[in-house]
């Protein structure tokens, strides 16, 4: 099934956005000094999701992917895809995911196969539960 979005930027200061985050207890508290992409995702104008990246040089991080409505058709899938889409424009050549829900999006891989340039990215170093599932995608 093609679910077809339409992606805005937003500030990662989106009060709607971060109550969502919150919502799924996914990490905010990095949002603030992030330099991140941040869009929300819509279907026939209603906000399905929100998502964004960072970009790490070649390397990307995939961030703050939530649904928010149609739960279940793949709309975190898509929101993920779309902002991919932006990162390969901003340069990106591989990109990683620190998740505890969403496995199954990318390549699983051992905190060993990380690069340092993640390991040094408050997500992993302080945010993530250790517990988190590292995944790697190359463009």
């Amino acid at each position: 099934m093609t679910i077809n979005l339409d992606i805005s930027s937003i500030s990662a200061s989106d009060e709607k956005f971060l109550a969502a985050l919150a919502l799924d207890d996914l990490p905010t508290a990095d949002l603030a000094t992030s330099r991140g992409h941040y869009f929300s995702a819509t279907i026939s104008e209603q906000i399905v999701g929100y998502g964004g990246y960072e970009s790490l040089g070649r390397v990307i991080l995939l961030r703050s992917v939530v649904v928010v409505a149609k739960r279940g058709l793949g709309v975190g899938r898509a929101i993920a895809q779309a902002a991919l889409h932006e990162a390969r424009k901003d340069g990106g050549e591989v990109a990683f995911l620190l998740t505890e829900s969403a496995v199954g999006f990318f390549k699983q891989i051992t905190r060993d196969e990380t690069p340092a340039v993640v390991k040094s990215h408050p997500q992993y170093d302080r945010l993530c539960a250790e517990t988190a599932v590292i995944m790697r995608k190359r463009f």
